[in-house]
């Protein structure tokens, strides 16, 4: 069996589809339905020192007719023997990877297998990934480990199989491994034996019914921390719970583990249903990227469950809202698993929006439920792109996948969801998610599904239906407010789609749209006003005496607002006085409104003042980030100089109200709250705009930590390493380089990588684009050190001429997951000349991987609205701010 290349031109891969007769039309999406797995019996031979592994798989299946071809999926497999059995015949096969991109496999029988039950039994062997897919080797110290990562659709990298999320069974999983190393999967140990050849082999319990994404793996000389799930209310029997780390590391997996429970307990708590899976293991990998909920046994990045009590409060928001999410999916994604990829919205989107909830429940001072609100307006800056897309999307081909794991699914997906329990009520939302499981608990389910459970709950249809205007279809929605023709108390509503400057769509959108409004009357609480908005336009009345409004009562509803100059001006007066929430929803759709060319710079600048004095972090400094954006994408050397000025004088007074001491643990027994203000107001002031008493206080701090890590507090040490490698150039450059290389910490280490991606000038921005293709390099900091270049306008272009002719590098260090994230560089851009250019490469790239089509698109269509709006609106920015 020839091994199949894993990157094909379009015209190679056209070859191999001749291999199959015009009957035969290769399934790109779902597989026929004419065989249904129904039990895995997969048996590993894993030695994490080697570059390959080995393995067997049974498959029973169900033939609905009979066949002399089975479509499958295999993925860069080496298949050495296949045979067919069912009570009638005994046959053999021929194993062919038809689609090598995509892992689709065919299997020609030897005869005709008829309907009715059949094993399938492969022989083989597969190479181990170098990043987070598949089975994916990591070398920490001198020890080697494997891990798992198969979601979307890399199991097929690991086991011939039918790799679908509809097909939920049950697995068998055997390892073979050295003495030395330990095996952890989704199921319970269950027995150890002496393999023939003097190993050992590993024995697990059948899972429960599972989808091939869902199954995990670890081997090597793992620490295993043992702890427990305590019985409450919903579960009555305590249930094992592990920590999982690399050698040596298992004692920092303390806080993990007490912290765990109490989330577990409020899954359980809101859905009335214990935890599904019997046992709950942590693992902590330093290659992987993110976190993923395999049944049982979640993978996160190691610095997602390395931590303690002292550590910065990112790292612990970060902590709470990936643990729940993640622990959120064992009922929305493991126990009711999407039917297909064009539903995993609701997997994704509400593990996110579940997530935050439970974080928010838990640590209020760490800012989640606020942080989602944030997101979303980033989210609406994709939607309102004419390569975005609906939060649900068909998906008939595996080249789409990718790119239903972004941000229209996670957070528009969430916001919305959020927008729904709003309007809904949380009881009534709750009854329908509840109901929703219940009826397809250990199976499979449609977003149609979900909307029935949830109109059945309700008892309210036409909410529903609303809930769907947001989901079917692509876009934000922009509702104008004013005064009713001087009737008093009345307000006229209009609704359309958001339109950025430089966009060729049209307006004439339409949704069912909850809408809310927080009139505000002196300092009582604010009135609410809601209506479900279900045409173009509607009148709601005011409570007498209000003076200012807020179209977004909450923050809570995704979509965005324009209000009429007096009545906006009104608003922005008493910005400082929103509920968090809210005042992030005005900065939101202040900006808006200046980048569709409705709001002048001016009035931009007015509302960034008032919102600069606001308590909450996020708040105060969303319009400050925008200013960074215009600054860094808009604007000359000079304009630059003055908007870095600008940006000092909204932020310096208040962070100096504050204190800058960099010392480790100065703030350690303040609240969070204020922490993450001092850390996001010293990045406005230091990094963007170049406060030169600060970066030499920064730059002395930075250069001792290199010496005495007591110098520079963690949650200041990316940024004073960045200042100190744009103050000191290559020889600081050097030494943080080595620093990173001779480091196991992978927060130190991507702090480090980071701080070395901003590097300006050209010696060390060379240095850092090197190192992203350095042996050892992990995917996280990768991500650092070319990123960086690419947000400075100073490194811009050097480093596009730099990953022009190292793309296939890059990309070859990428997993197959991650590869499309590349092609956002292009968005970096503000420059109509270079789009050719950008096109032509990105665009055949995306074409020989075989994804990412999408990403390229978006990232062009972003360049594109810079260069519009840059052109419109940048001679009123350099008015205003005086450059001469």
């Amino acid at each position: 069996m020839v091994r199949p290349v894993l990157l094909l031109t379009a015209a190679l891969l056209a070859t191999f589809a001749l291999n199959v007769s015009a009957d035969e039309a290769i399934p790109r999406g779902q597989l026929p339905d004419d065989i249904r797995p129904e039990r895995y019996r997969l048996q590993f031979n894993v030695d994490p020192r080697q570059e390959r592994f080995a393995g067997v798989a049974e498959i029973d299946v169900t033939v609905a007719r009979p066949v002399r071809i089975i479509w499958l999926h295999g993925h860069g497999l080496e298949v050495s023997k296949v045979t067919v059995v069912s009570p009638h015949t005994g046959l053999t096969a021929e194993y062919e990877e038809v689609e090598p991109l995509h892992g689709v496999a065919r299997l020609a029988l030897s005869g005709a297998l008829p309907a009715g039950p059949a094993t399938l039994r492969f022989d083989y062997t597969g190479g181990f990934r170098a990043g987070a897919e598949g089975l994916f080797r990591e070398k920490v110290g001198d020890d080697w480990y494997v891990f798992s990562q198969m979601e979307p659709i890399d199991a097929r990298r690991v086991f011939p199989g039918f790799d679908e999320p509809r097909f939920k069974t049950p697995f068998e999983i055997s390892v073979v491994t050295r003495e030395t190393d330990k095996v952890v999967s989704n199921a319970l140990p269950g027995k150890t034996t002496r393999a023939p050849d003097g190993r050992l082999l590993h024995v697990f319990q059948p899972t429960l019914p599972l989808p091939t994404y869902l199954l995990a793996l670890a081997v090597g000389p793992l620490d295993i921390v043992n702890a427990t799930l305590p019985a409450n209310a919903v579960r009555h029997a305590p249930l094992p719970l592990r920590g999982v780390a690399t050698r040596g590391k298992g004692a920092r997996l303390a806080y993990a583990l007490e912290h765990t429970p109490a989330i577990v307990q409020r899954l359980e708590t809101y859905f009335g249903i214990p935890y599904p899976y019997p046992k709950l293991d942590l693992i902590a990998s330093a290659q992987m990227t993110g976190a993923m909920e395999n049944a049982g046994a979640i993978l996160f990045n190691e610095t997602l469950l390395l931590l303690d009590d002292a550590a910065r409060p990112t790292q612990l928001r970060s902590f709470f809202e990936t643990m729940a999410h993640e622990l959120a999916h064992h009922w929305f994604g493991d126990l009711v698993t999407p039917a297909w990829w064009d539903d995993i919205w609701l997997n994704e989107s509400f593990a996110e929006w579940m997530g935050v909830k439970i974080a928010d429940e838990l640590r209020p001072d760490l800012g989640s439920r606020a942080g989602l609100v944030d997101s979303a307006t980033y989210a609406m800056d994709v939607d309102s792109k004419r390569s975005g897309r609906p939060i649900h999307q068909p998906v008939s081909d595996n080249a789409q996948i990718a790119s239903t794991f972004d941000s229209i699914t996670y957070v528009k997906g969430g916001a919305v969801l959020s927008m729904m329990e709003s309007y809904l009520g949380e009881q009534t939302f709750r009854q329908g998610v509840q109901l929703h499981l219940r009826r397809h608990e250990n199976g499979i389910a449609t977003s149609a599904e979900f909307f029935d459970a949830l109109s059945d709950a309700a008892q309210q249809p036409a909410v529903v239906a609303a809930f769907r205007s947001f989901v079917d279809q692509p876009g934000v929605p922009l509702v104008s407010v004013e005064s009713a023709g001087g009737r008093a108390g009345e307000l006229s509503v209009t609704q359309d789609r958001y339109l950025p400057l430089g966009t060729s769509l049209a307006g004439g959108q339409l949704w069912q749209l909850p809408l809310c409004i927080h009139a505000y009357a002196g300092s009582g609480a604010p009135a609410r006003v809601c209506s479900l908005l279900a045409q173009r336009s509607g009148t709601l009345v005011m409570p007498a005496g209000t003076m200012a409004v807020m179209p977004n009562a909450a923050g809570a509803g995704y979509y965005r607002f324009a209000l009429d100059g007096p009545d906006l001006d009104r608003t922005v007066a008493v910005a400082a006085k929103l509920p968090e929430t809210e005042a992030i929803m005005l900065a939101d759709s202040v900006n808006a409104a200046f980048r569709a060319g409705r709001l002048p710079f001016g009035q931009f600048l007015e509302a960034a003042r008032q919102l600069s004095t606001h308590p909450s972090r996020l708040a105060s400094i969303a319009l400050g980030s925008q200013l960074v954006d215009i600054k860094d994408h808009w604007a000359d050397a000079a304009t630059r100089a003055a908007l870095s000025a600008r940006i000092r004088d909204l932020y310096a007074r208040r962070l100096a109200g504050l204190g800058v001491d960099v010392r480790r643990g100065a703030y350690s027994a303040e609240p969070a709250e204020r922490r993450q203000l001092r850390r996001s107001l010293a990045s406005l002031v230091v990094v963007d705009g170049r406060d030169a008493v600060l970066r030499g206080k920064l730059t002395d701090a930075a250069r001792a930590s290199l010496r005495d890590p007591a110098a520079l507090d963690p949650e200041f040490r990316s940024m004073a390493w960045l200042v100190a490698v744009q103050e000191l150039g290559d020889p600081f450059a050097r030494l943080l380089e080595s620093t990173l290389l001779a480091s196991e910490d992978s927060l130190l280490r991507r702090d480090a990588a980071w701080a070395l991606g901003m590097a300006e000038d050209p010696k060390s921005s060379a240095r850092a684009l090197a190192l992203s293709l350095q042996p050892g390099i992990r995917t996280s900091e990768l991500y650092g050190l070319l990123g960086g270049q690419f947000v400075s306008p100073v490194t811009r272009a050097a480093a596009w001429a730099w990953l022009r002719e190292n793309l296939d590098d890059v990309m070859n260090r990428l997993p197959g997951f991650e590869k499309g994230r590349m092609f956002g560089v292009a968005e970096s851009f503000c420059d109509a000349s270079l789009r050719p250019e950008l096109d032509r490469t990105l665009a055949a790239k995306s074409r020989e991987i075989g994804s990412g089509e999408l990403e390229v698109q978006r990232a062009l269509e972003g360049l594109d609205l810079c260069v519009a709006q840059r052109a419109a609106l940048g001679p009123s920015v350099v008015a205003e701010i005086g450059v001469q």
